[in-house]
């Protein structure tokens, strides 16, 4: 953070930034200030869901740059000498509200807020312009890669005052593996759109240049990691709790900071749900073994949505299509006393075999569907188990959180020793047999000391 000269930050008991009390007595908003005197102030509900961020920026030059420590007053707000500019947003579901704080000479001398629907998300990209007269709606479309990084913005044709505006690409972003953009070939700047890396929003304001991945906040410039510690720190003790995947960002993503669920916290813009279909009955006298996972977008809208490992472990079994389950990977943990099946994929990621080695969190495959023919009675969604000492239980923890067999691995094996010594974490003790030779005592060298002599000093008495 050397760059952006923060004299004021502070953390809440959801390890998030948080304000001053009388910014927000529940102690659920954020509050930075740079030694410019800009500040960036978010509020956040008790889930960690952002709710609304503001931006304000001093249009006047301090007499001299705030000193170490010096904090102005968080109440900082549009007057009328016009000496300050608040904007921001406020996140209501999927839609994004543009906010403009003003002053009223007129009317209420006093400040007020502006506010306009700036975007509409949807499974494939957002919407801009719905209301406006002359032109619109404006869809824009996103093709992402692998990791689920917005690459492209494609914007779809539109008319304008009954001129048809033909498609383009709205945006280009490259990125370094860590997220940080190194080059935006059109529409530069957040004013395009600001989802980028692994699909967060990237913020700009200020020289900020971090992301939001809800329950922490992600500094890509030095190679990634995180601001503050990992929520979920204890259950691997072997990892800096401020690293981002494991240091491994290539191969893994982190959906919102921490891991439980076997998906992505979104997919399209839609969230996550289960079934609460453990032990449901099924044909034939059988019972459901697992509960099925799936997005929230409806129908088939998540097909083809990445499917994560829920804990460290390795390949014990793949399955294929055509013998009754689908395609299905099964993970085993080190030991053998915790292991997860993921069932119905469209597809399993390139090169996985029986005896891989899986990370929590890597990619193992992809959403499908399932049924007798052609895997296609059902609309897509992840059958997911779990076994612990050979017996399935329950992977449902109440109504929106799943068993975090990690957690379970982690509780077994505290010491994780040969995950310390992969992860960088410390190294087993290794005992020594045997005794070493004394080694021969030496005398020290007696160092000879000259002899000094201070003169005489005489008192001569006038």
């Amino acid at each position: 953070m050397i760059t952006y000269e923060i004299v004021f930050k502070s953390y809440n008991l959801l390890n998030l930034p948080s304000a001053l009390p009388s910014t927000c007595e529940e102690g659920l908003g954020v509050r930075f200030q740079f030694k410019n005197g800009n500040q960036i102030q978010n509020f956040y509900d008790a889930s960690g869901q952002k709710l609304s961020t503001r931006y304000k920026t001093l249009n006047y030059l301090l007499p001299q740059p705030l000193n170490q420590g010096e904090v102005l007053s968080d109440d900082v707000d549009v007057n009328a000498d016009e000496t300050v500019t608040v904007e921001g947003t406020d996140y209501a579901g999927n839609i994004e509200y543009a906010v403009l704080r003003t002053f009223d000479y007129d009317v209420t001398e006093a400040p007020v807020d502006s506010r306009y629907v700036k975007r509409i998300y949807n499974s494939e990209g957002y919407l801009t312009h719905h209301l406006t007269i002359t032109y619109g709606p404006i869809y824009q479309y996103y093709r992402r890669d692998h990791l689920g990084n917005n690459r492209e913005v494609w914007q779809a044709p539109y008319v304008r005052n009954g001129t048809t505006i033909a498609a383009n690409t709205a945006q280009r972003t490259h990125y370094y593996p860590s997220g940080l953009p190194w080059n935006t070939t059109t529409g530069i700047g957040a004013d395009v759109q600001n989802k980028k890396y692994n699909g967060k929003e990237f913020v700009e304001m200020h020289g900020w240049d971090s992301y939001d991945y809800h329950a922490r906040i992600m500094y890509p410039a030095y190679g990634g990691g995180f601001m503050s510690v990992d929520p979920l720190a204890e259950k691997m003790p072997w990892n800096s709790p401020y690293v981002y995947c494991s240091n491994n960002p290539v191969n893994k993503i982190d959906p919102d900071g921490r891991l439980e669920w076997p998906v992505n916290k979104t997919y399209n813009g839609n969230g996550r749900r289960h079934e609460n279909n453990w032990h449901a009955a099924r044909p034939h006298g059988r019972l459901h073994k697992g509960v099925d996972v799936n997005h929230t977008g409806g129908r088939n809208t998540d097909q083809g949505a990445p499917i994560v490992a829920t804990h460290n472990g390795t390949v014990t079994r793949i399955g294929r299509a055509g013998d009754g389950d689908g395609n299905r990977i099964k993970i085993t943990s080190a030991d053998g006393t915790v292991s997860t099946s993921y069932m119905h994929l469209d597809a399993a990621s390139s090169g996985l075999k029986v005896g891989s080695e899986i990370k929590e969190g890597q990619q193992i495959g992809t959403m499908g569907r399932s049924g007798a023919n052609g895997q296609s009675d059902y609309t897509a969604h992840l059958h997911y188990e779990v076994s612990v000492d050979g017996t399935k239980i329950n992977p449902a923890n109440g109504a929106n959180h799943l068993v975090d067999p990690q957690q379970i691995i982690d509780s077994r094996t505290p010491t994780q020793q040969s995950e310390r010594i992969y992860e960088g974490g410390a190294l087993p003790e290794v005992p020594v047999v045997g005794h070493s030779p004394e080694a021969t005592q030496r005398p020290l060298p007696q160092i000879p000391v000259t002899e000094i002599r201070t003169p005489e000093i005489r008192t001569i008495q006038n």
